[in-house]
């Protein structure tokens, strides 16, 4: 069985990125989607609760204006440890263009 699978990944790669990797970088970005979600439903919703009790609106505002880019903070963090992940696939040219981004 082992010998089968590894004439299969022997052959099988995207990028020169082994499969293995592949997998990996989908569970990071699998489990940075899931994060993004628990986090808005949990912290931002108890948040949103804890703020409306209050007199002023300013805090309301403030709660759903930083909604958003922290859920997209949460998935960067993601994509940045897939790039450190595949950097050592990558070649200098293209590690620098992502690093320029």
């Amino acid at each position: 069985m082992l010998e089968i699978w590894n004439s299969i990944t022997a052959h099988l790669s995207i990028l020169n990125i082994p499969p293995a990797q592949i997998i990996l970088i989908l569970a990071i970005l699998l489990v940075a989607i899931v994060l993004r979600g628990l986090f808005l439903q949990i912290i931002i919703k108890r948040l949103e609760a804890w703020t409306s009790s209050t007199n002023t609106n300013l805090d309301d505002e403030l709660v759903a204006l930083l909604k958003q880019p922290l859920g997209w903070l949460i998935l960067l963090v993601g994509v940045w440890v897939i790039e450190l992940i595949i950097a050592g696939n990558l070649t200098p040219e293209v590690n620098k263009a992502i690093t320029g981004l």
